[in-house]
């Protein structure tokens, strides 16, 4: 959740236009999800797009979901929920591990 709060910032506080729906779009003719985007001119935003996409004039939404389509491709709803949970228990783990180690510098043994 904290890495989808930051990585959404820029659309949450209106620096760059935040659509009403930024859920992944299924594509029919292949049966994948991908990232849903907003529209930009191409010398918009360049800070936000790929070093070679200068002129693309769509952006992929701000979102944990669609920066995992962004980054591994369009996928299948049952693909893309398998990762999106496996992400979240390596979040988990790391946040329990990190708190066993944290927690001596807090309370006494």
């Amino acid at each position: 959740q904290v890495l989808n709060f930051l990585w959404s910032i820029p659309q949450l506080f209106k620096v760059v236009p935040c659509p009403k729906h930024r859920l992944p779009k299924f594509n029919p003719d292949t049966g994948l999800m991908q990232p849903s985007t907003f529209g930009c001119k191409s010398d918009q935003y360049r800070w936000l797009k790929l070093p070679g996409a200068k002129d693309a004039t769509e952006i992929p939404n701000m979102t944990v979901i669609n920066l995992c389509l962004q980054i591994l491709g369009p996928m299948s709803e049952r693909a893309l929920c398998i990762t999106l949970l496996g992400l979240q228990i390596v979040c988990c783990i790391f946040g329990l591990i990190l708190r066993y180690h944290v927690a001596q510098f807090f309370f006494d043994d």
